[in-house]
């Protein structure tokens, strides 16, 4: 399992496929400690909002007092602000970091903006992952896949291989269906729809020698890849991340022998 901490609900993006919208929660380090010193999970996912826009200080701190207490640091960031904080401030952030996870759900600027709302965010997100990526921790993107980048979803190997050559893994994620998915369910797209670009990304990435992963697309939809999925190890270790109470197995699971704990709730729904 992992403890999910969000440090505060504030975001300088307005993504379609954000399954966290709310942007009234504060940052508060008393109440973050607090969380976390009533968790035992090891690995700590610092997440939002985007947590490079809470207070560069507090954050410092919230980090500072995990690193100490030998938890494991994944920082979950939509990438576009590294691009313009101080060298001091990233350099320091680095050595308090165990793994960048930026979300990146697009290969055109064209797309990016339509996705998030931002003019300006593609080049600011490129600019920021090269800068996380010279830190030295491991960095992931991780490319929502949902139906308004769904054709553009095979190109995106070849764009990260071809632009930010020093990333270590992509997952690809299939979209949420909580949060603004969930007022515009046209976003969601079949599974049956979405299995060509995925196969499509994952073999691109065996193509090019790039390490990937999927997770919210059940394994069973990924012949020939299966063991990519996120929760197949967790699953046979029975160790499963915070976001498995989304998930459940369904009748149609019956049988099926794969290490998987079935497909999202709000999906199944749908």
């Amino acid at each position: 399992m992992a403890l999910h901490l969000r440090v505060s609900g504030a975001c300088n993006l307005d993504c379609v496929f954000c399954s966290y919208p709310d942007r009234t929660r504060a940052f508060s380090l008393p109440a973050l400690l607090r969380e976390a010193k009533a968790s035992r999970e090891r690995l700590v996912q610092v997440s939002g909002g985007e947590p490079l826009a809470a207070p560069r200080t507090g954050l410092l701190a919230l980090l500072t007092w995990l690193r100490r207490r030998g938890r494991l640091v994944e920082l979950q960031t939509n990438g576009t602000l590294a691009a313009q904080l101080p060298e001091r401030f990233l350099t320091r952030l680095g050595a308090l970091v165990d793994v960048f996870n930026v979300n990146f759900s697009a290969a055109s600027a064209a797309r990016d903006r339509a996705l998030t709302g931002l003019r300006g965010a593609f080049a600011a997100r490129e600019a920021g992952v090269r800068r996380l990526c010279a830190l030295g921790p491991p960095v992931r993107l991780t490319y929502v896949v949902c139906a308004e980048n769904l054709a553009e979803t095979a190109a995106f190997p070849d764009y990260v291989a071809r632009r930010l050559p020093g990333v270590s893994w992509l997952q690809f994620s299939f979209v949420k269906g909580q949060g603004r998915p969930a007022e515009r369910p046209a976003l969601v797209p079949r599974y049956e729809d979405a299995v060509p670009a995925f196969l499509r990304a994952l073999r691109a990435c065996a193509r090019l020698g790039l390490r990937a992963q999927v997770d919210h697309i059940p394994p069973c939809y990924l012949p020939g890849f299966e063991g990519l999925h996120a929760d197949a190890d967790k699953v046979r270790r029975g160790v499963l991340g915070p976001h498995a109470r989304e998930k459940a197995r369904t009748p149609e699971c019956r049988g099926c022998a794969l290490p998987c704990p079935g497909p999202r709730l709000d999906r199944a729904r749908g």
